[in-house]
């Protein structure tokens, strides 16, 4: 037995650290094929960039949005900050995200309503500074109740990130669809800050996943 395993055990080593590189440099090369611009093409150099050189992301039912740093747009490798605007009497999808969420009220009021253990719906008051963090699999729904819009600072533990949308409170998990990748992240945004320029992939000006 000792034999056996002093004549193959580095040939079982060699296969493992051989698949591992191969699967590193899959997903760098999968990586590289869905950014728009790479903040890490200038190593420790931070980028900075105005965000009102940039067009929000505007469709009909979804938050008025823009991604002020993200993995496609970006290149960001572990989370993703986003700026939402909800118009009053708005409400976001129903739905659950596979990582951490971090809501935080920056103007406006409304309510964070989730599905508890029990099946229960339970609302929360919202108002400026209140800090709504939702766990990874929480099925939740932010709502504009007030006079004017409520802006929010959205920070995701993961990117890229990726939704799942359910159809109402009542419906099965099962029958809930999940979206990936995210509805602003089908393309490259058509305007760059100037300083984020220089970044841009090659003949990056539109990206299919």
């Amino acid at each position: 037995m000792r034999a056996f395993i002093t004549r193959f055990a580095p040939l079982v080593v060699a296969f493992l650290i051989g698949w591992r590189f191969r699967t590193a440099w899959d997903h760098a090369t999968l990586v590289k094929e869905r950014i728009c611009t790479d903040v890490y093409a200038e190593p420790l150099q931070p980028a900075v960039y105005a965000l009102e050189e940039m067009d929000p992301f505007i469709a009909p039912g979804l938050p008025v949005h823009m991604t002020a740093a993200g993995h496609v747009y970006h290149g960001t490798r572990q989370i993703e900050v986003w700026l939402q605007t909800l118009r009053p009497g708005q409400s976001t999808p129903i739905h659950n995200h596979d990582c951490e969420e971090i809501n935080i009220v920056l103007k406006g009021e409304g309510m964070a309503h989730h599905r508890s253990k029990d099946g229960s719906v339970v609302g929360r008051a919202l108002h400026a500074n209140s800090t709504a963090l939702a766990q990874s699999g929480t099925i939740y729904q932010m709502s504009n109740t007030g006079q004017v819009a409520m802006s929010l600072l959205v920070v995701m533990g993961c990117a890229p990130a990726s939704i799942t949308v359910h159809e109402d409170w009542e419906a099965p998990v099962s029958q809930a669809t999940r979206v990936f990748p995210m509805f602003w992240d089908r393309t490259c945004p058509s305007k760059l800050p100037r300083t984020l320029q220089a970044r841009i992939a090659p003949g990056r000006s539109r990206v299919e996943l």
